[in-house]
């Protein structure tokens, strides 16, 4: 399967941004449609960030997901008690 990558950039005083978008000349990757309820600051924040670099906002949640995926990165959840 042969694949082309580009890199799409943004850069200014609230964003910085640096996102592979691969595209598959042959085929697609088997996608699996799911509903999610995100807070309306954070698709705000999407939507801004995908206007900017000029691509869909939910391209934009799909790569940086994978890009998570990808990295194996591992969320560090520290929860203090309140006083």
């Amino acid at each position: 399967m042969a694949r082309t990558k580009r890199t799409v950039q943004s850069s200014d005083k609230e964003t910085d941004f640096a996102v592979d978008v691969e595209t598959q000349t042959s085929g697609k990757p088997q996608r699996k449609t799911i509903t999610i309820s995100l807070e309306s600051d954070t698709i705000d924040y999407f939507r801004s960030a995908a206007n900017k670099l000029g691509v869909p906002y939910q391209t934009l949640i799909h790569l940086c997901l994978n890009d998570i995926r990808d990295r194996e990165l591992v969320p560090q959840l520290h929860w203090e008690n309140k006083k």
